[in-house]
């Protein structure tokens, strides 16, 4: 048991990035310029800020766009990395992607909302993913567009 706990501890450190390196990736703040897409607001209601606060927590809807757009993709970012693992395959299509989404994009949507060096790594990813979804509206043309308009179309 001893030799085999060892060995799992010697193997974790094949997952840690050397902080030489991480210090070379880009703050998800520095790539917040870049970002051309908005992710819609959706706002949270009053009763959620004392909890938030109890929590030493970000409150998403005091954020700026910029800080939104990272927080948001980083839950949609932890929604398609659960959903592309084989987890919830037992529970069908809609099933799957429901329990990602509470799952995968609720425990993203918590770490990037921390205060702390998780919160910072968390807002990178999102940062990553809104590069990712910029890319995307930018190779299909017209894409954004339709999403606006069908957005506001859904909120009147």
């Amino acid at each position: 048991m001893a030799a085999m706990m060892a060995a799992l501890f010697s193997l974790s450190a094949a997952f840690v990035v050397p902080s030489s390196l991480m210090r070379a990736i880009p703050a998800a703040r520095s790539l917040a310029p870049m970002m051309k897409t908005n992710i819609p607001r959706i706002e949270l209601p009053s009763a959620v800020d004392s909890i938030l606060k109890e929590q030493d927590l970000n409150n998403p809807n005091k954020l700026d766009d910029d800080a939104y757009n990272t927080y948001s993709a980083a839950a949609i970012g932890g929604t398609l990395l659960v959903f592309l693992l084989p987890i919830f395959n037992f529970a069908g299509f809609f099933p799957d992607f429901i329990l990602s989404a509470l799952i995968g994009g609720g425990a993203a949507a918590y770490c990037s909302l921390r205060n702390d060096i998780i919160g910072e790594y968390a807002n990178k990813a999102g940062g990553y993913v809104m590069m990712g979804i910029d890319k995307g509206v930018e190779a299909a043309p017209g894409v954004k567009a339709k999403i606006e308009d069908l957005i506001k179309q859904l909120k009147n």
